[in-house]
């Protein structure tokens, strides 16, 4: 059994290696983030879980309402609607995933930064276009990609963390 100064010293150095921990989680796991970005656009569905909007049928890109129709056709049969891995619906068919030739996914890039990650685009031209777009969120973790990331990232690296420290 630890003695009162051995147990203080233990949680005084869970406390100073707890943010440095989360970080270390985040920072080994940016590949599965940007996963879980492409997965949600996949699915056509931005960062606050909402769905990507314009949809084809009322985008001004469009000339007319029945090119917005052909377009989403032709997109259903290339681009086929699926589940995410996290748990998002497959999109519906007049809503836009934003990949055609996969430049934009390509560009999604995570990083490092003092509050986390930063997820943003580089190396493309056409990421600022979409992103002005369909605004800032596309790039954002959505709902469930959180909670994916809690329970099968999160949780077990922290239930280890905190058994280093006789926690668990």
């Amino acid at each position: 059994m630890a003695t009162i100064k051995e147990a203080l010293d233990n949680v005084t150095s869970l406390v100073a290696g707890f943010e440095g921990e989360i970080q270390n989680v985040m920072d080994s796991n940016k590949s599965l983030v940007r996963e879980f970005v492409t997965e949600q656009l996949y699915s056509g569905v931005n960062g606050n879980d909402k769905p990507l909007r314009p949809t084809y049928l009322n985008d001004p890109w469009f000339p007319t309402y029945e090119a917005a129709k052909s377009y989403a056709k032709m997109k259903k049969r290339i681009t086929k609607p699926t589940p995410s891995f996290q748990g998002y619906p497959a999109r519906d068919i007049y809503t836009p995933n934003l990949i055609i030739t996969g430049e934009f996914y390509d560009s999604i890039r995570v990083s490092s930064s003092s509050r986390g990650l930063k997820i943003e685009t580089r190396g493309s031209d056409i990421g600022p276009d979409i992103e002005r777009k369909y605004g800032s969120a596309i790039l954002g973790v959505g709902g469930k990609s959180r909670e994916y990331f809690l329970k099968y990232v999160l949780n077990p690296a922290l239930k280890n963390y905190f058994s280093r420290f006789g926690v668990l």
